[in-house]
């Protein structure tokens, strides 16, 4: 990841003043300047987690959550959703100890990452 910033004039005593813009301002919010998945918090978790992502534009998104053997378990959505940080819960109460999957699919991206389920 990266992110723009600005140096300006130092303050006194010696040290710099960072104007750090990593967002792209818009009227109805604060827009990301890319789409990515952050990833689950906490990892790994008890019972639940929560998805985090970025979306730079408007979008349909699937977010599903696969077991290690590929299958999809769970879709957590799948529906339009406006740019902008977006965060999902994960109730994984039904389901066993293990590495679990998840995967963003928008209309520019496809990104997964693993999380760890420990009851």
């Amino acid at each position: 990841a990266w992110f723009d910033f600005t140096i300006t004039s130092g303050i006194t005593g010696g040290s710099d003043d960072w104007n750090v813009s990593a967002w792209n301002r818009e009227e109805d919010g604060i827009i990301p300047y890319t789409t990515e998945l952050i990833g689950n918090y906490p990892n790994p978790f008890n019972a639940q987690t929560t998805i985090v992502f970025n979306l730079y534009s408007d979008s349909h998104v699937d977010l599903n959550v696969y077991n290690i053997l590929g299958e999809k378990i769970e879709t957590l959505l799948n529906s339009e959703q406006n740019a902008g940080r977006h965060s999902v819960n994960w109730n994984a109460e039904s389901y066993s100890s293990g590495i679990y999957f998840y995967k963003l699919l928008t209309g520019e991206s496809v990104v997964s990452k693993r999380m760890v389920l420990l009851k």
